[in-house]
């Protein structure tokens, strides 16, 4: 079992009041349940860490449209973790959530003025990945929007310092409005 601790929590010890497995009848009206089973007993805490790495990459991709070369833009992930106090088992996961709208599981709309197509981004990542394999059509390291524990950019060690190869690609399906198009998306550490 894991828990989801958003950014905005600080920091320390905090008593869990309840946390069990629900069964329910359907999953449709989940506070209809028929069965709680707690998992915890009183005076149990969880201790809020703060993250033990940094992670960083390229916030603004601006693509070359004037070449297929300037299509491909690459931004590594890099993975820093300093000397840790605590040994740690976590790993980080990569995830990417989309804030423009999506094609696909996997692509991003580009717009210009708001609405009007102008152009379709996917991103590449992986250990094994290098941007000759960035051509559209590759679905094995094509980032999926809708996954919470996508790339793995490293472990949670002492002193370890590594980089994911990160490729973003645009694509033009020749119904694109001439203008600077537009797309936005997070990318989102999660420890596991």
């Amino acid at each position: 079992m894991w828990f989801y601790i958003p950014s905005h929590v600080e920091p320390e010890q905090y008593a869990l009041i309840s946390v069990g497995v629900v069964r329910v009848s359907s999953q449709n009206n989940l506070l209809n349940y028929s069965a709680y089973i707690p998992i915890i007993t009183v005076g149990d805490t969880v201790e809020v860490l703060p993250p033990p790495c940094s992670i960083s990459s390229q916030t603004s991709i601006v693509f070359d449209t004037t070449g297929e070369e300037g299509m491909k833009v690459s931004a590594p992930v890099t993975f820093q973790c300093d000397t840790l106090s605590v040994i740690s088992n976590q790993s980080a996961f990569l995830q990417v959530r989309p804030i423009s709208s999506l094609i696909s599981d996997t692509e991003l709309e580009m717009t210009t003025n708001g609405s009007q197509s102008g152009g379709i981004v996917r991103g590449y990542a992986g250990n094994d990945f290098d941007s000759s394999q960035a051509n559209w059509l590759d679905n094995t390291h094509s980032h999926s929007f809708n996954q919470a524990f996508g790339p793995l950019p490293g472990t949670v060690t002492s002193n370890n310092h590594q980089e994911l190869p990160l490729i973003w690609q645009l694509c033009r399906k020749g119904n694109e409005v001439s203008g600077l198009a537009t797309a936005s998306e997070v990318l989102v550490v999660n420890y596991k």
